[in-house]
């Protein structure tokens, strides 16, 4: 779920209340322009690096690797190779991907199909807009006792260059609701 959350100074009723239309029409537009141009950046092999993900089971080993650890090569024999049975070469071998986030596809099929937004105004005068991916059960889950990555926290991730464009887009869309409604905006922005 990726939120954003407005706080600012009092206004008059009628000008706080566009205000708040404003804000949270910016919010929802923010949140549809990071589903359309940034979360497809989440599903590719170069988003190991771009987002800093956990690397999987197998990852920064080779392809081939000896059946008994290597034990045979020590000792000045003839070891035999296997294919690397951990879960990032299986997953080439059976999938043909190395893209992060994905094994079957499903999903990432999920996640570009459509994102369900919403926005609220708080008890302590905030707005929160949020927006709600139908992801398949097994993206929540995760055993932390073997080290399996939150794949949940890495979908979410952004950049420093992508922060930066998304508090542009939402100060940009601010500014357009507003002029629309012709009223002054003075307002925070936290992207969590």
């Amino acid at each position: 779920m990726l939120r954003i959350t407005r706080q600012g100074p009092d206004v008059a009723d009628a000008s706080k209340r566009m205000i708040d239309a404003a804000i949270k029409e910016a919010a929802t537009a923010t949140i549809e322009h990071w589903h359309e141009h940034f979360m497809p950046l989440h599903f590719n092999e170069q988003s190991y690096e771009r987002y800093g993900y956990q690397l999987r089971k197998g990852q920064d080993e080779p392809n081939l690797v000896y059946s008994d650890g290597g034990r045979a090569v020590r000792m000045g024999k003839h070891g035999r190779l296997i294919n690397n049975p951990k879960y990032f070469w299986a997953k080439w071998r059976r999938m043909k991907t190395k893209d992060a986030l994905v094994y079957t596809g499903e999903s990432k099929r999920r996640a570009e199909q459509s994102i369900k937004l919403s926005s609220q105004k708080r008890g302590d005068g905030s707005i929160r807009a949020s927006g709600v991916l139908d992801l398949p059960r097994y993206f929540y889950q995760q055993n932390k006792s073997v080290g399996a990555p939150d794949k949940v926290d890495e979908l979410l991730r952004t950049t420093r260059a992508e922060d930066q464009e998304l508090g542009a887009f939402y100060e940009r869309a601010v500014s357009r609701a507003l002029s629309s409604a012709s009223a002054p905006s003075s307002s925070t922005l936290r992207i969590a």
